[in-house]
């Protein structure tokens, strides 16, 4: 697959945030696919194309929360995907549903109510964005 993906146009990456980071799967992936790209020299990219990526990260904080706490840390999270030597895109989709029912679980420091709205508001804005980066290519 990473060989797929360093000859290809486009690289779609999702995840959701935890502890203020993406999943532990994203980056052994980001690992096995940026390391070979990297030349140990001089730090250029070995790569001959050009990868363009998007990442798309769902999150329980609002968008004000994400600019001021953790924009720059995903930013840097993300920096190996410059062996690609395309553009990255971080789209982050804030402020998400988690569960249909919050009093089933632990979570009150979340309103239900608030989450629900924003969900009703949000999210078919969040999956045409979603549907317009699948359509660049």
């Amino acid at each position: 697959m990473l060989e797929e993906v360093c000859h290809a146009d486009r690289l779609i990456l999702g995840s959701p945030i935890y502890y203020a980071e993406p999943t532990g799967m994203v980056r052994c992936f980001l690992e096995r696919l940026a390391f070979p790209a990297m030349c140990y020299n001089d730090y250029r990219s070995l790569l001959k194309g050009r990868v363009d990526v998007d990442i798309i990260l769902a999150m329980n904080v609002d968008r004000a929360f994400y600019d001021a706490h953790y924009a720059e840390r995903i930013k840097e999270y993300f920096a190996p995907l410059r062996f690609l030597n395309g553009e990255v895109r971080i789209h982050p989709v804030c402020d998400t549903l988690q569960v249909k029912d919050y009093s089933r679980f632990e979570i009150g420091c979340f309103s239900e109510e608030h989450k629900k709205a924003v969900h009703e508001a949000q999210f078919p804005k969040d999956l045409d964005m979603a549907y317009e980066i699948g359509n660049r290519y």
